[in-house]
């Protein structure tokens, strides 16, 4: 579902607003954008992964040991293309010290 234009002003005005108060926390914020996988992908990829799994049932209903290995790769080819659009962001370790619990931080 699509923002509506008014919904995308106010979501860029809050942006412009957050760089200017706190320009670190939005370049972390903006490190980690979503990004979204288009249809036609999912679809593709689903497609595979179904058509892998019948090829997969069909070798073990024939009892024909190439079909479910055939099977079984088809469906491991659209979980590799699956995985290749999936991001994970980066986790980054915070930078200097962090107190210890009890201490204060101040000197």
């Amino acid at each position: 579902m699509s923002l509506s234009e008014r919904e995308q002003r106010t979501l860029d005005q809050i942006a412009e607003q957050l760089k200017l108060q706190d320009p670190k926390l939005a370049s972390k914020m903006g490190s980690g954008a979503i990004q979204t996988v288009p249809g036609r992908l999912v679809a593709t990829v689903a497609l595979v992964i179904v058509v892998g799994c019948l090829v997969l049932l069909a070798g073990i209903a024939t009892r024909a040991l190439f079909l479910g290995v055939a099977g079984f790769a088809i469906m491991g080819v659209g979980a590799y293309l699956a995985s290749l659009r999936i991001r994970v962001p980066a986790v980054r370790p915070a930078r200097g010290r962090h107190p210890a619990p009890g201490e204060t931080g101040h000197g």
